[in-house]
């Protein structure tokens, strides 16, 4: 009896514990959804607090940056994620969503290695190829504007 009730007494915390996560990550998902990114970064960080483990809270949290154009760190929550063993199922959406953050810092090179990498892990990421094919050709102009500047450059210098 006494195993049996400090069993309840463990367990009944541990269960108002997740309730709250939950909660709080629904409230975070419903201000993403009405486009209140700030405060869906506030209560996923809630909730990440809460559980520490939760993908979901820190998954979101990196959805919640890029929203609010805050790609260095959407970028190193994903990469924090995808570091994590337990994670792995996630790898495909996580470089994608890898490659995106990159792809709006003009990072275009790596951007295209993680668009790379999602689509190894999933070929009819259909989305990832489209992004990856956008980060070719925008490599290929940046590479050619800066031809276009150097050229520029050498014939003001022989002048």
């Amino acid at each position: 009896m006494r195993n049996l009730s400090l069993l309840i007494t463990l367990v009944v915390p541990l269960s108002l514990f997740a309730q709250k996560e939950r909660k709080v990550i629904r409230e975070g998902m419903r201000s993403f959804e009405e486009g209140d990114y700030g405060n869906a970064e506030v209560q996923f960080r809630k909730a990440a607090d809460l559980n520490q483990e939760s993908f979901e809270a820190a998954y979101n949290t990196g959805a919640a940056l890029y929203e609010q154009n805050k790609y260095d760190e959407s970028l190193k929550q994903y990469e924090q994620l995808a570091g994590d063993e337990a994670n792995q199922s996630y790898l495909p959406q996580l470089y994608y969503n890898m490659g995106n953050s990159l792809l709006e810092k003009q990072d275009y090179a790596q951007s295209i290695e993680a668009y790379k990498k999602a689509l190894r892990l999933n070929p009819d990421d259909d989305d990832a190829r489209y992004n990856l094919a956008y980060a070719r050709k925008k490599l290929q102009e940046q590479q050619q504007q800066q031809q276009q500047r150097q050229d520029q450059e050498e014939q003001q210098e022989n002048q």
